[in-house]
């Protein structure tokens, strides 16, 4: 993976502009439900901003093809620019006083509908930048860099949080990552395209989408699909209720801890799936993955005791 990092260019500059919008937009993921929850007291505003975040992606599907079709690093710069527009409004303009819980609404659910362009945007942008035998250790590394941004920060914000928490600072330090970013993605190249003169030939959108649902079906996507789903069901509900159950029993510090805790788990698994990934098929690896979380979380939520969590 190192020598990944050494040998070319365009996937430091890559690695750097996921480093800071991964940064960004984990701050923001973070912050906000806790943030929706401490400043209105609400259970049901806090579900609403839960379901507002995980809405967009319900229509996830029908962004393939849109992002197949254009210019990925173009969709990057749009989407990171206006991320960093949704959190300048947020954290430097007095309109959250005006409109309250509203104006948090809309910043949620804008927020998240451009994260949904920028994220696949990126992954479909890597195999144009490495070889293919490099895709699995290059994701691993960059989610193992943008990790580890994130614990540093969260380290670092960690005392932040005690007593009354400073939102606006909060989110204003994300929208300076996210603008960071969208500086990085100006130096982004796609090396592919330069040495393809062959124009795409024009497609039909729902065409497209016909294709991919048959193909999915074709193959064992479909029930990762169907298994994916049931398994984000419930991890939705876990996270929508977390900033309540951890600021009650532990306080917010206790909340940016539980996050932390989840980044450094985050990293040592991705350093060990970049290093043995390519040493399974990969239907037995995600199979096996999916059952040891399923068996995790039943531990987690079953048998370990409250004062411990």
């Amino acid at each position: 993976m190192l020598n990944l990092f050494k040998q070319n260019k365009m996937f430091r500059v890559l690695l750097t502009y996921q480093f800071f919008s991964s940064i960004g937009g984990a701050m923001f993921s973070m912050f906000i439900l806790l943030s929706v929850h401490l400043i209105y007291q609400n259970p049901m505003y806090t579900g609403i901003a839960g379901f507002l975040m995980a809405a967009p992606r319900i229509i996830s599907f029908a962004v393939g093809p849109i992002v197949d079709k254009r210019n990925k690093i173009t969709i990057m710069r749009l989407t990171t620019f206006f991320e960093f527009l949704v959190l300048a409004l947020l954290a430097f303009t007095p309109l959250q006083e005006h409109f309250g819980v509203l104006f948090m609404f809309a910043v949620i659910f804008a927020y998240n509908i451009a994260a949904l362009f920028e994220s696949p945007a990126g992954t479909a942008l890597l195999p144009q930048i490495v070889l293919e035998e490099e895709i699995m250790g290059a994701n691993s590394l960059i989610n193992i860099i943008a990790m580890a941004g994130g614990i540093i920060i969260g380290v670092v914000l960690f005392s932040s949080v005690s007593g009354e928490v400073n939102f606006r600072f909060l989110f204003g330090f994300s929208a300076v990552f996210v603008a960071l970013s969208f500086v990085t993605s100006l130096f982004l190249r796609n090396t592919a395209a330069k040495k393809s003169t062959k124009k795409l030939p024009a497609s039909n959108y729902l065409q497209d989408l016909k294709k991919g649902a048959q193909f999915i079906k074709r193959n064992i996507l479909l029930y990762t699909i169907l298994a994916v789903v049931a398994m984000d069901f419930a991890g939705e509900i876990a996270y929508i209720n977390r900033p309540m159950f951890l600021e009650y029993h532990v306080g917010a510090q206790g909340y940016v801890l539980f996050s932390l805790m989840t980044l450094i788990g985050g990293v040592i698994a991705s350093y060990f799936v970049g290093l043995l990934g390519n040493k399974f098929k990969v239907g037995r690896f995600v199979f096996t993955l999916l059952v040891v979380a399923g068996v995790v979380r039943v531990v987690f939520v079953l048998l370990v005791p409250i004062q411990f969590i």
